[in-house]
């Protein structure tokens, strides 16, 4: 059984998030009125922003701090 990689334990505290701007805010009320035609709140649009960004600051992350592996020589230019 294999085990996916985990993050180190850490607090809440010691995480420090991005936090979303006006500009995104308003670009993500954008987004959803233009491609799902629905009016966001500023609110509602900040957290749907806060949410992506804790996700990718995360991802980034747990990948920035695991072992790295040989580039495949399939997928590298040469």
């Amino acid at each position: 059984m294999s085990r996916s990689p985990s993050l180190p334990r850490r607090t809440s505290d010691e995480y420090v998030f991005p936090q979303p701007d006006a500009e995104g805010i308003a670009r993500v009320q954008e987004i959803y009125l233009n491609k799902c035609d629905k009016t966001l709140s500023e609110a509602e649009a900040r957290e749907v922003l806060s949410r992506v960004m804790r996700y990718l600051y995360l991802l980034n992350f747990t990948c920035s701090t695991t072992v790295s592996t040989p580039e495949n020589p399939t997928t590298t230019a040469r």
